[in-house]
């Protein structure tokens, strides 16, 4: 409950200020800009398997994206959920035309999160798949040693 109020708190602080508002604008574009472009280079079709090969073959950049991916995600959820809170916050200071565009621009950015979220956990659970695996085999290596 401390963290949805915590959250909350961001929130009025970030719609308080346009100047708030767009810098975490510009900062999402950015990092949702520069995550989908890393996204279009990994490779296709976009299995786990696929994920797994490239991880064997560049572990910085596969760990960097996974990383992008993660703060694309909440960059763009904090400001959709700042945009829908702005919209109910505000409902007797702007026009009702205004404050509709700007829950529906808010949803909207939501549902843009959860193409970054998509990747982040298919990159993620790849991670998690290889190091089960490498657990197994280094547990029964290990039992073969005694």
């Amino acid at each position: 409950m401390a963290l949805i109020r915590g959250y909350v708190r961001l929130l009025e602080g970030l719609t308080s200020n346009w100047l708030n508002v767009l810098s975490v604008i510009v900062l999402a574009v950015f990092v949702s800009w520069y995550s989908v472009d890393f996204n279009n280079g990994l490779p296709k079709p976009e299995t786990i398997f696929e994920f797994g090969k490239y991880y064997f073959g560049s572990p910085g950049p596969y760990l960097f994206g996974l990383s992008l991916n993660f703060i694309s995600s909440i960059a763009v959820i904090t400001l959709g959920l700042s945009f829908i809170y702005f919209s109910f916050r505000e409902r007797y200071e702007y026009q009702t035309w205004f404050l509709v565009a700007t829950g529906i621009t808010g949803f909207a950015l939501l549902f843009t999160s959860l193409y970054f979220w998509s990747y982040f956990l298919l990159l993620l659970i790849t991670l998690v798949v290889i190091a089960i695996i490498c657990y197994f085999v280094l547990s029964a290596l290990a039992d073969d040693r005694r």
